[in-house]
């Protein structure tokens, strides 16, 4: 049995060659392996876009965390001294001797009877 002299050619194994490297490229467009680079660049620009969103929306609530916690602060001070004040008040109140004894003159001047 002789071996056909046209499947040795080297034309047909380039075009063969070819037609395979073909097929794989758009099996890979296909499969989404391969994508043109202005799609690439919208991707990356929308990826962007949607990353400095982000970092604004992070510096934002970081803002406002910051702002809470002033806020905070400045309660807690105030609370404070209002406690100091309300213990001061409280001690002197304490302080105060109650009275023990009729303190109306008596002369009725002091009377609330309307007598």
């Amino acid at each position: 049995m002789s071996v056909p002299t046209d499947l040795l050619d080297p034309s047909a194994y380039a075009a063969g060659g070819l037609t395979g490297l073909l097929l794989a490229g758009l099996y890979s467009l296909l499969k989404g392996h391969l994508v043109p680079s202005r799609t690439v660049d919208q991707l990356t620009a929308q990826w962007e876009a949607r990353l400095a969103e982000s970092h604004g929306r992070e510096h934002l609530w970081q803002l406002a965390y910051e702002r809470s916690e002033e806020r905070a602060d400045v309660q807690a001070a105030q609370l404070q001294e209002l406690m100091t004040l309300a213990r001061a008040t409280d001690a002197l109140l304490w302080a105060i001797p109650l009275a023990t004894q009729d303190t109306r003159r008596p002369d009725g001047a002091g009377r609330t009877d309307g007598r």
